[in-house]
């Protein structure tokens, strides 16, 4: 996720540092999770420990209440609060961006693959184009992050409208 913050800061022409750490520490907060109904307080304990750890540091104190608050809000879709700063969205994008690597796409983490028919993943490729016309319409921080964004989407949606041609002409020969 380092490497998105990275690619935005530049964008924006910010020091690359301060997303960078954000970006590193926003998911310590599970540590603290005991349970699974737990882990949607993840960012809240991230960013109390990515407190703790940047005071322990001395790194600077603006910047760290800056990065806290990012890492505070990073799990938030279009649903951030008002007056959230372009940095403050940051993290939460390049975490976003990160989830949409090529890796995941291939395995389609709950939508996997597997051993499905063609008519099932006809049917998860048009779910999934479906989704992606949705994401069009993210919030992104940054106009950085939004062409980062708009740009894996065209891959995604590139892929799935690949897959679905190849099922469909699967699909001719399934019985």
């Amino acid at each position: 996720m380092g490497y998105w913050g990275r690619r935005i800061a530049e964008g924006e022409g910010w020091e690359s540092a301060p997303l960078i750490m954000a970006c590193l520490l926003h998911d310590v907060g599970y540590l603290k999770c005991r349970s699974l109904e737990e882990c949607g307080r993840h960012p809240a304990y991230s960013a109390e420990i990515a407190e703790e750890f940047l005071k322990r540091i001395k790194y600077d104190e603006e910047i760290s209440k800056n990065i806290c608050q990012a890492i505070a809000i990073h799990d938030r879709w279009n649903d951030v609060p008002e007056g959230a700063t372009p940095f403050e969205l940051s993290v939460r994008d390049a975490d976003d961006l990160d989830r949409f690597d090529v890796l995941r796409m291939c395995l389609f983490g709950k939508d996997d693959i597997g051993e499905h028919s063609a008519a099932e993943v006809i049917a998860r490729c048009d779910k999934r184009l479906t989704r992606l016309e949705e994401d069009c319409e993210r919030i992104c921080g940054t106009q950085t992050a939004k062409s980062f964004w708009e740009a894996e989407l065209q891959v995604r949606k590139q892929f799935f409208e690949g897959l679905k041609r190849q099922m469909e002409s699967t699909f001719l020969y399934e019985y």
